[in-house]
């Protein structure tokens, strides 16, 4: 079951093991995790959750318009741009995606990257857009066993998004910075 904001910004989804809060548009990691425990407030009361099967983190970054997919190369590492820097002479890129799995223990983080043409969709929770763009979408998680107390979930959201931080900062040059930081 899928729950959206008034202005469409926010959506819980809630599963028969799974809890999932997604935003375009949030104002920092404490909101973002405020408003998910409160969703878990809520669900807590109607039904009881005694585990979850994966507790995950995750952070996509969409860049869209020809100038800035021109400068891809500028503003990150080679390692997550995939075949955007490996076009034969006189080609263009349609379509290159990557992916990496790392075990950050206990934990795992999944690492994709995807140049995309016009309304091509690589994932069903990320809307294609009417342009070419390109996707860094980082999902750190954990699965198994795991306990939905509230306190055990907060400290998971919060080891989990350092974890995507973390790798974030280190595919992203200064002059990603100086571009996007406002």
């Amino acid at each position: 079951m899928r729950f959206f904001s008034g202005d469409e910004k926010w959506s819980l989804s809630v599963g028969l093991n799974f809890l999932a809060l997604e935003s375009t548009d949030y104002t920092n990691h404490n909101d973002f995790v405020d408003r998910l425990l409160a969703g878990l407030d809520a669900v807590t009361e109607c039904a009881a959750i005694p585990r979850f099967s994966r507790i995950g983190y995750r952070y996509t970054n969409r860049i869209v318009g020809q100038a800035d997919l021109s400068l891809l190369e500028k503003h990150f590492v080679p390692a997550v741009l995939g075949g955007h820097l490996a076009s034969p002479e006189n080609a263009d890129l349609v379509h290159s995606m990557t992916e990496s799995v790392y075990r950050v223990e206990p934990s795992f983080l999944l690492v994709r990257s995807a140049r995309l043409g016009a309304g091509q969709p690589i994932d069903p929770t990320l809307s294609p857009v009417d342009e070419p763009s390109w996707i860094l979408d980082l999902d750190a998680y954990e699965e198994g066993r795991l306990d939905s107390a509230r306190a055990t979930v907060q400290s998971e959201l919060n080891r989990l998004s350092g974890i995507a931080s973390n790798h974030f900062r280190t595919v992203v040059t200064d002059r990603f910075y100086e571009r996007y930081d406002s």
